[in-house]
């Protein structure tokens, strides 16, 4: 199966995106990347917040938490969280996508999942809020890059060549604290809650007919 990552890539005085790819590609992935990275080291790096993350040498503990987090006002040279340069990588899905496969004219199937509605609550710390505030700008910027897209390809969507789906938690996890990891029952009701309602269970349904189709040959 075709699957990539992206990242980005923190260099002396560079912050770079980086796309890891389990495929054969001309596009430029990364300066000086292994281009035989384990999966692993891939998937950490798609979620390193850079500025509060422990370096690499850091002991952590058994659960992978640092167990005395600092704001690292310097970025180590090292692959991190891309949200430090874009926060809904969708058109580069595209653009992958018309690489991979240009000479077939088959339907496209598009699955975004966002990170959620912006996590504050009035437990955080006076320490936290420039973290919330960064959240904030994130979240924000995640919207407009899915509404672009939507006006970009509504061509697309409207013949029918091209089905997308957005799903992002909206309502209610906003009293979710950003160490949000030790308040799993709390995410799981939300996020129950959003997918309960008869909008969201309409598009699953819909998505799900979609993938079948183009597996189906449909």
């Amino acid at each position: 199966m075709n699957s990539f990552v992206v990242a980005s890539h923190i260099e002396i005085g560079a912050n770079k995106p980086a796309l890891i790819r389990s495929y054969q590609t001309r596009r430029i992935t990364g300066s000086n990347l292994d281009t035989n990275m384990p999966i692993v080291q891939a998937m950490i790096a798609t979620c390193t917040a850079p500025r509060y993350m422990a370096p690499p040498h850091t002991p952590i503990t058994d659960t992978g938490i640092n167990p005395a987090p600092t704001r690292r006002l310097v970025l180590e040279p090292g692959l991190v969280d891309y949200g430090t340069a874009k926060n809904n990588p969708v058109r580069d899905l595209l653009y992958e996508y018309r690489n991979l496969f240009r000479d077939t004219n088959e339907t496209m199937v598009i699955i975004s999942v966002g990170t959620g509605e912006l996590p504050i609550s009035d437990r955080e710390t006076t320490a936290a809020a420039d973290m919330a505030g960064a959240v904030a700008n994130r979240c924000a910027e995640a919207r407009s890059w899915h509404d672009k897209f939507e006006h970009e390809n509504a061509a697309l969507m409207d013949v029918g060549w091209m089905r997308y789906f957005r799903f992002n938690v909206e309502g209610g996890s906003g009293d979710v604290p950003l160490d949000e990891c030790k308040c799993e029952d709390r995410v799981k009701q939300v996020t129950s809650a959003y997918l309960a309602r008869h909008d969201v269970r309409k598009r699953c349904v819909a998505c799900v007919d979609a993938v079948v189709g183009v597996l189906l040959g449909r």
